[in-house]
């Protein structure tokens, strides 16, 4: 007789515990297919504003918040401003180059859209060529981009951001 007090009290807070809140995920409240079609938009016109969010540098761990960086593409212009953060480890990448190519490659089966910005010759700090691979996420304007040494091979830094239209 004991033990039936215990059971039920176990089966209803058992019971409130599996029951599913209404209340959407972080994830759910950033998915927008407008976003998603104003980015890709942007991104196909090679009219976009990508604002980084963190930074992955391949000696760290952890990520590093970036919210002061960017890259602009205005037709073949490309600008590329990166906080005094990322600076610092990578000895300069602030560039602006005028030879910039911008092509959108296959999508993947889940939805997202990859596309390959490459600057050639030396621009500024840069000697060689830069080769930005950028994943735009199905439903979203987030995006995860890695920026490479394209002669070498070698990764320089991968980094996260959202991409907006040009002028946004």
């Amino acid at each position: 007789m004991k033990l039936f007090p215990v059971i039920v009290s176990l089966l209803i807070l058992g019971g409130c515990a599996a029951q599913k809140h209404s209340t959407p995920s972080a994830a759910e409240e950033t998915v927008s297919p407008e976003l998603f079609r104003l980015a890709a938009g942007a991104l196909d016109a090679q009219k976009f504003m990508l604002r980084v969010d963190k930074i992955y540098f391949p000696s760290q761990e952890f990520p590093v918040d970036s919210p002061d960086s960017y890259i602009t593409m205005d037709n073949d212009r490309v600008k590329i401003r990166m906080s005094p953060v990322a600076v610092s480890k990578l000895n300069g990448d602030n560039v602006e180059s005028e030879s910039a190519v911008l092509v959108r490659g296959k999508s993947k089966k889940n939805g997202d859209l990859q596309y390959v910005l490459e600057i050639k010759g030396y621009v500024e700090v840069w000697p060689e060529h830069r080769r930005i691979a950028i994943t735009l996420h199905k439903n979203t304007n987030e995006c995860f981009v890695s920026m490479a040494d394209e002669r070498r091979g070698t990764p320089i830094y991968k980094f996260t951001g959202y991409v907006y239209p040009l002028g946004n």
